[in-house]
């Protein structure tokens, strides 16, 4: 009997599954030894970026162009963020930023659907 893991147990071992982890050397000599420590960084500013957008959605809302445009481009910089985190070694900071990313990922796919659902709410026939 396999005991449960935790939220972050069960983060690293999803980071780490072999379709996850597509290194490359070429990267880190090109972006220097620094890379993935600054990389991290990043990526949290724009994980609570992703978050405040969908904190700022309101149920009864109505949904400006700028904001489609915001959620949109979110969630494509979020995608590419993940095939950046992919690139990276095989290491735990290498595995918490591809686990970040994920989770960046999701919730701005998130953030399109909830968008996607309200906006497409018909009104209710009397």
């Amino acid at each position: 009997m396999q005991p449960t893991l935790s939220d972050r147990q069960q983060g690293l071992v999803r980071a780490t599954v072999t379709a996850m982890v597509c290194p490359s050397p070429i990267l880190l000599e090109r972006k220097g030894g620094g890379y993935p420590k600054r990389f991290y960084r990043q990526l949290k500013a724009e994980y609570a970026a992703t978050h405040e957008i969908l904190g700022g959605i309101e149920w009864q809302a109505q949904f400006t162009p700028e904001l489609l445009i915001r959620t949109v481009r979110n969630y494509e910089h979020a995608q590419q963020r993940l095939n950046q985190a992919r690139r990276l070694p095989r290491t735990f900071l290498g595995a918490r930023i591809r686990n970040l990313a994920q989770d960046n990922e999701s919730v701005a796919l998130e953030v399109l659907e909830t968008i996607a659902n309200i906006a497409n709410r018909a009104p209710k026939l009397h």
